[in-house]
């Protein structure tokens, strides 16, 4: 493989557009066939959507959730490799497709026009104190995984989390300035106070786990980590316990809640926590809340990440990744996908309702910013795209089952 630090990889309005392109049209695909309602509590987030045009409320009296798109009517398991989705229950009709269009358009246009304008404008970089130097090949990073399927997913859903979204992937461009970081962390907390906080708790670990670097090295960090993770399966019941009593003696309703109702009850605790981690990676590559998923794109994804995580921990020798190693820019990267991953096994394992990647979009980018490295960044673009290709292809199929 060519060294591809030594080239140039220039980002300019054509770029933007052909990844706008790509964006918008699988946003519009994903619009039609995916089956209506499955996304993340759908009517409940509906309901108090900022552009709930239709007044939806689940109180209405004509609305019955039995007669909509159910398990019934989506036939699918976490462990199964195909779907049944029924062609009238589970369809999105003209009007919902148009309106949810219509605004994905102009939240699309009005993003990716404020990541151009900002974060290529050398004079703003400057001035936020953000990376010039490689503010082309970030660019390309940021979009390559923006046009990823689990990212078009959640940027589509009829929720406010997806302001959530929007903001929390602006991390990757920002993590250089505290500041403009953290702001983007309270602006999170004020737009959705529950997962807000888990995007805060990321940043503050973020930049404590890059601090320890400064006295330890990373390998001598991922081990403490791991033994802690350790812990946290063998003893998972005993923390839980007594982080639940911390928080029920504090005077926040949140934690008191999260207290009572995540640590709490013993529903949730039926399957050991590491098992939550299934979800958790599933719902990486591409599973919806009705477990709708993609075995092609689980299938090439996981060969990659695990090719990925074998080159980085040197299982896996390539002459040019010594090289790529001397690069800060590159150095900076794989640190930054360790805090990202260690983060999200952390929390999971210590709140197993938190186990969907919807809590974690933040991390794509850093994810993204490593496969550059290790399959170069053509073929980053490719991975997206075959997810793309296979998710609509595989969901397609699953209408087609139906009949079958």
């Amino acid at each position: 493989m060519t060294i591809y630090i030594k080239k140039n990889y220039d980002f300019g309005l054509k770029d933007l557009y052909f990844y706008f392109l790509i964006y918008f049209l699988a946003f519009i695909i994903f619009k039609i066939i995916l089956p209506y309602g499955d996304e993340p509590d759908y009517y409940h987030r509906y309901s108090s959507f900022f552009l709930n045009f239709n007044d939806f409320t689940l109180f209405q009296e004509h609305f019955n959730q039995g007669l909509t798109c159910n398990a019934v009517h989506l036939e699918s398991s976490l462990f199964s490799i195909y779907s049944k989705i029924s062609p009238y229950f589970c369809n999105n009709n003209f009007d919902d497709i148009l309106e949810r269009v219509f605004y994905g358009l102009f939240f699309s246009i009005f993003y990716f026009s404020l990541i151009f304008s900002i974060f290529k404008n050398v004079k703003v970089l400057k001035l936020l104190k953000l990376d010039v130097k490689n503010c082309d090949l970030n660019l390309h990073v940021f979009f390559c995984c923006l046009i990823y399927p689990v990212v078009i997913y959640y940027l589509g859903t009829r929720s406010n989390e997806i302001l959530l979204f929007y903001f929390v992937l602006l991390f990757y461009l920002t993590w250089k300035n505290y500041i403009f970081s953290y702001l983007l962390g309270f602006a999170s907390i004020i737009v959705d106070f529950g997962n807000g906080l888990i995007f805060f708790l990321f940043i503050s670990y973020f930049y404590l786990f890059r601090s320890f670097l400064n006295f330890l090295s990373l390998k001598k960090l991922l081990i403490s980590i791991f033994l802690l993770i350790l812990i946290l399966i063998i003893f998972e019941r005993q923390i839980q316990e007594q982080i639940s009593i911390f928080l029920l003696q504090t005077d926040i309703t949140f934690f008191q809640n999260l207290s009572k109702y995540v640590l709490k009850p013993e529903q949730n605790f039926i399957y050991p926590n590491y098992i939550k981690l299934i979800i958790t990676y599933f719902s990486f590559i591409f599973l919806t809340s009705g477990f709708v998923k993609s075995f092609l794109a689980l299938t090439v994804m996981t060969i990659v990440i695990f090719y990925s995580i074998l080159m980085i921990f040197g299982l896996i020798k390539k002459k040019y990744f010594d090289e790529i190693l001397k690069n800060n820019y590159f150095k900076n990267n794989i640190i930054n996908f360790c805090a990202s991953i260690t983060f999200v096994l952390l929390v999971v394992l210590t709140f197993p309702t938190h186990s969907y990647i919807r809590y974690y979009l933040f991390i794509y980018p850093f994810v993204f910013s490593v496969f550059f490295i290790t399959i170069g960044p053509k073929k980053t673009f490719l991975l997206s795209v075959f997810s793309l290709v296979a998710v609509i292809l595989e969901i397609s199929i699953f209408r087609t089952v139906y009949y079958l």
